[in-house]
């Protein structure tokens, strides 16, 4: 069932990724959608928000040819929140690369450069992620937060009543509650 499209700013979909499909299928689905040449990563969020989408043969062959690190370094350096969906098995890739170079490059991503892999079994699956990422970027996360911690209502006075900020300060939150309920 489509949904209201007023309720969601539009996905940015750069013009290379038009032969996945993906843009089309997120517009059949309610999401407003803008294809053009973006400089760095496959789709772009409200907010910031950079996805670059590889296929597993594609993350292999990209560590091997060190293309991987330079995108790694252009999203780290332009997005507030860099994401890289990975579709497929990387146990199914066609390569003679050891698999420790693939764990560490996957290290290296995480630890380094702050991107956060999303794992996608499918071109359906990822359409799904992307869709849900982009009604989380338009609306935020929807849900009550004041469940989650007890001193969220005082934390959204200091922040704002933003979700995106929120969710910054929701681990620290829990930390400090942990403290004072411990001793």
């Amino acid at each position: 069932m489509p949904l209201n499209q007023s309720s969601y700013t539009t996905l940015l979909v750069d013009s290379r990724e038009k032969r996945s499909g993906i843009g089309k299928r997120i517009s059949s689905l309610g999401y407003s959608v803008k294809t053009k040449k973006l400089s760095i990563g496959d789709y772009s969020l409200p907010g910031k928000f950079i996805i670059e989408r590889k296929e597993a043969n594609d993350f292999v062959t990209s560590i091997m040819n060190g293309h991987l690190f330079h995108q790694a370094e252009l999203l780290a350096s332009h997005a507030d929140q860099p994401f890289i969906i990975l579709e497929g098995n990387l146990g199914d890739t066609y390569s003679a690369i050891d698999p420790e170079s693939i764990a560490g490059a996957i290290s290296a991503l995480l630890l380094f450069y702050g991107i956060a892999l999303a794992p996608s079994p499918s071109i359906e699956a990822t359409t799904r992620l992307i869709g849900r990422m982009l009604k989380h970027a338009s609306l935020g996360c929807q849900i009550d937060t004041t469940k989650l911690c007890p001193l969220v209502p005082l934390v959204q006075t200091v922040v704002g009543s933003k979700n995106q900020d929120l969710w910054k300060v929701i681990p620290m939150l829990g930390q400090l509650q942990n403290r004072f309920t411990e001793g």
